[in-house]
């Protein structure tokens, strides 16, 4: 079997966001600055210098949770801070995939009304995961979506959770 491609992925928030570092180690980032201060700015920028230390120069991908549009979220600096990691990106030349909430759940558990808890428990299962974090546990799920769509799976799993790449075989990773 080829090696790992060198994936990345993103769970983005302003107080906890979950990464799943190119090696497959998972970690959380919890920002030490309130988002009050100057309007969040100095919190977004905290949050965009630790995950881009740890986004290695040669990564092949970058897989982002994208924001819920049916959910409760009108969070504007999540938003924001979207925005600004997306167009860091795509200004250093590196490509990514936003991965709606949904089909992030159908790729862990084959249920895009899954709950946290279910896509924790599947990346326990199917990846390994020995924490409890649901933000590590969304990352880890990203970063095995885009290891899967480079042709090298991290985990084996059933066409029922496969059929989540399908909406990626004809669009093309946001990159210059």
């Amino acid at each position: 079997m080829s090696a790992e491609p060198s994936v990345v992925g993103l769970d983005l928030a302003i107080k906890s966001s979950g990464i799943a570092l190119a090696d497959g180690t998972p970690a959380t980032f919890v920002s030490t600055i309130s988002p009050k201060i100057n309007v969040g700015l100095e919190t977004m920028d905290e949050i965009c210098v630790e995950i881009f230390g740890h986004i290695p120069d040669e990564v092949e991908l970058v897989m982002i949770e994208a924001i819920a549009y049916d959910g409760h979220d009108t969070n504007r600096m999540l938003a924001q801070l979207q925005g600004i990691v997306r167009m860091t990106l795509f200004q250093a030349q590196i490509p990514f995939y936003l991965v709606a909430p949904t089909t992030l759940k159908v790729y862990a558990t084959g249920n895009g009304k899954a709950e946290k808890g279910e896509v924790t428990k599947a990346a326990e299962k199917r990846l390994g995961y020995e924490g409890w974090n649901h933000d590590e546990a969304d990352a880890l799920w990203l970063r095995a979506m885009g290891t899967d769509l480079l042709g090298v799976p991290v985990a084996q799993l059933p066409q029922n959770h496969r059929r989540a790449l399908d909406r990626f075989t004809h669009v093309k990773p946001v990159m210059r």
